[in-house]
Parts: structure tokens; C-alpha cells; sequence
């Protein structure tokens, strides 16, 4: 689509993703409470760190996914 980088893929059926950036220990832990608590569905997440500061949206997006799937065995 126009505006979007060419390796963004924009589908309807795409599992929420959440990328958690400045948030104290305390806090992310708290947000994560209250999801579980709240029984919302978030299974991709990541915290931005050192490691994936460089990577690309697209590539910390399959990491996400890859990493769920491997812990879990659900297919996103």
C-alpha cells in the first residue's frame, strides 16, 4: 500500500502485535497483570532491549511469531 515500506503487509486476519518501549520492570509487569486478569488475548509482545533496537519492525515481528509458535505449538 502506499506510504507503507515495501515490507509491510497489511492483512485483516493479523494477530495484534505489541511492542512495549521506556516501561519500568514494574510497570510492563503490572500492564501484563492486568491483561492476564482482564483475559485478553495478546500472544505477540516484546519489550524493546539492546538486541532488537535495530531490527526491523518485520523482522522482530517474525521473531515474536516464530518464538510464540516454537513455546507453544499454535500457529499464528
Amino acid at each position: 500500500p502506499k506510504g507503507y515500506p515495501s515490507d509491510v503487509v497489511l492483512t485483516s486476519n493479523a494477530e495484534p502485535f505489541v511492542l512495549f518501549c521506556g516501561f519500568s520492570g514494574a510497570t510492563l509487569d503490572a500492564f501484563l497483570a492486568q491483561t492476564r486478569k482482564q483475559k485478553l488475548r495478546l500472544p505477540l509482545k516484546a519489550a524493546l532491549t539492546e538486541t532488537n533496537a535495530g531490527w526491523t519492525l518485520r523482522e522482530l515481528y517474525d521473531a515474536i511469531r516464530s518464538e510464540h509458535e516454537t513455546m507453544t505449538g499454535e500457529v499464528l
